[in-house]
């Protein structure tokens, strides 16, 4: 998965992060955050639509 994050253009990366963190759920930004080193916004503002209505961004 990080070989393949690193391939990839910083475009595709932040949609391939968005993608994998939606398919893992609510912990899935966590995870992938740390598995790929890219931020919580990163992920939350690459995802669709409807992803993001379900994702609070604030961590209190």
């Amino acid at each position: 998965m990080k070989k393949f994050y690193k391939s990839l253009s910083e475009k595709d990366k932040r949609r391939y992060a968005a993608i994998e963190a939606q398919k893992l759920g609510w912990s899935g930004i966590s995870y992938v955050m740390q598995l790929l080193g890219c931020s919580r916004n990163t992920i939350i503002n690459q995802g669709n639509r409807k992803f993001r209505k379900n994702v609070r961004t604030d961590t209190k």
